[in-house]
C-alpha cells in the first residue's frame, strides 16, 4: 500500500513536471508564430541580410530520390514506424527512426533566385508515399537487392527488401557529431596533426565527396587522395597504402578518405561543408555496418512514410539571409539557412496565413493545456501530501 502511493506521488510530479514542459514549449512556439506574423514576405531580389520570409518555386540541377517512390526531390524525410504488439494482442505504430537528406537548392520568384542550405531546418511538407514492409512476408529478404553499384531507376518504386536495408540503415546511422567522436576519426584526427600540417591529405580527401559516388569524377578523385595520403605518410613506415586492386580495396579507401573528410572538421566554404557531410554519410553508413557494404536487415513489420520537397512546386521559407561564401555567378549573392544567432528556419509547403493559424494554434493548445495539466498534477500531489 506505500509502495503504491509512493508510485502514484511520483507520476503525479512526473505529470506537473510534463506539464510544465508543454507549457514552455507553447511559449516558444507562440514566440515562433509572433516572429512569423511580424515578419512579411519580400521579394527575393530585395531580401535583407538577417532574418527573412520569402516565398517561390524551388529549382535546381541536383537532386536526390526519395527512398520510397524514387521521386527525384530537393529535401525527403522518412518517418520509420514499428508495429508493437502487447501482452493482451494489441498492437500501435511506434516510430522508430527519421531519416531528412537534403541537397542545396534556388528558391525563384519573379524578381530573382536564391540559394538554399536546408540543414537543419524545420520542415512542413505533404505525406508524398507509405509503404508497409514485413520483414516475414515472402520476397523481402535483403539477398534480393540490387548490387551497391546498381543506381536506382527514378520513378521505380523500392522494393521491400529495399526498404528493409534502408530502415536497418536509418536505425543504426547516427548524427555527424557521433562519427566524429568515432575512435577511427578520432586516430585519423592525429594522423592528420601529425603527418599533414599542410592539409593535403584533408584538401583531397573533401575533393573525392564533392562528386557522388560512381561518378566518372570519383574515382579519379579517389586515386588522388591515395597519392597524397601516400606522400604525407612516406617517414611513417608502414602506414601508406597500396593503389587498390578490387572492389574492396577501393571501399575501404573511400571509407579512409570519408574519415579523412570528417576529422578535418567543419569547413567555412560551403562546397567544402558539403563534401564533408557527404563524407560523414558515407562513414556513418560504413562505420555502422563494419565496413561491409551490405548492412545488417531489420527483422518486424514497418511503415514508411516519406515526404518531398519537389522541384517546381511553390514553398515558403523563413530563415537568415547571409552572403553567399561560394557564388556560383554574379547574381548569385545571398544564401538562406539556419541563422548562428536566430535558430528559427522554417521550410513549408503552405501559404504563409495557413502557417500561422498553425502555429497560433498549437501555441494556445500547448500553452492551456501545459498549465492545465501541471496544476491539477501539483494540486493532487500536494493535496496527497497534507499541505492542500
Amino acid at each position: 500500500m506505500i509502495n503504491g502511493e509512493i508510485a502514484f506521488r511520483a507520476v503525479l510530479l512526473a505529470g506537473t513536471l510534463v506539464g510544465l514542459l508543454t507549457f514552455l514549449r507553447g511559449f516558444f512556439a507562440y514566440r515562433k508564430y509572433r516572429l512569423l506574423a511580424d515578419t512579411p514576405v519580400v521579394r527575393i531580389r530585395g531580401a535583407p541580410m538577417g532574418l527573412v520570409q520569402i516565398r517561390g518555386r524551388a529549382q535546381g540541377a541536383q537532386t536526390l530520390l526519395s527512398p520510397i517512390n524514387r521521386t527525384p526531390c530537393h529535401i525527403f524525410t522518412v518517418v520509420v514506424e514499428e508495429w508493437h504488439t502487447d501482452l493482451r494482442g494489441e498492437g500501435k505504430w511506434k516510430q522508430a527512426a527519421s531519416v531528412t537528406e537534403s541537397v542545396p537548392f534556388d528558391l525563384v520568384d519573379d524578381s530573382g533566385r536564391v540559394l538554399v542550405d536546408a540543414t537543419g531546418a524545420e520542415l512542413d511538407l505533404p505525406p508524398g508515399g507509405e509503404r508497409e514492409v514485413d520483414s516475414s512476408a515472402p520476397g523481402a529478404s535483403t539477398e534480393a537487392t540490387a548490387p551497391a553499384d546498381t543506381v536506382p531507376a527514378a520513378g521505380q518504386p523500392a522494393t521491400d527488401a529495399e526498404l528493409l536495408e534502408f530502415v536497418a540503415k536509418a536505425r543504426t546511422v547516427q548524427p555527424l557529431w557521433t562519427a566524429a567522436d568515432d575512435p577511427r576519426v578520432r586516430t585519423m584526427r592525429i594522423i592528420l596533426l601529425g603527418h599533414d600540417p599542410g592539409g593535403e591529405i584533408s584538401r583531397a580527401a573533401l575533393e573525392v565527396w564533392k562528386h557522388a559516388e560512381g561518378s566518372p569524377e570519383f574515382s579519379p578523385s579517389l586515386d588522388l587522395f591515395i597519392q597524397a595520403y601516400n606522400r604525407a605518410l612516406t617517414t611513417a613506415k608502414g602506414t601508406a597504402i597500396p593503389a587498390a586492386s578490387s572492389q574492396d580495396d577501393r571501399d575501404l579507401i573511400a571509407l579512409l578518405a570519408s574519415l579523412a573528410a570528417v576529422a578535418a572538421g567543419p569547413q567555412q566554404d560551403s562546397e567544402d561543408e558539403m563534401a564533408r557531410q557527404a563524407a560523414g554519410a558515407y562513414a556513418r553508413e560504413h562505420l555502422a555496418s563494419g565496413g561491409s557494404r551490405r548492412s545488417s536487415t531489420s527483422t518486424g513489420n514497418y511503415r514508411l512514410t516519406e515526404s518531398c520537397l519537389l522541384p517546381g512546386e511553390w514553398y515558403d521559407i523563413m530563415g537568415t539571409c547571409v552572403e553567399n561564401p561560394a557564388p556560383r555567378d554574379e547574381d548569385d549573392h545571398n544564401i538562406i539557412r539556419k541563422g548562428a544567432n536566430e535558430p528559427t528556419f522554417l521550410i513549408s509547403s503552405k501559404a504563409q496565413k495557413e502557417i500561422q493559424l498553425g502555429l497560433r494554434k498549437s501555441a494556445l493548445g500547448m500553452i492551456l493545456g501545459g498549465a492545465a495539466i501541471a496544476i491539477v498534477c501539483l494540486a493532487l500531489f500536494l493535496e496527497r501530501v497534507g499541505l492542500l
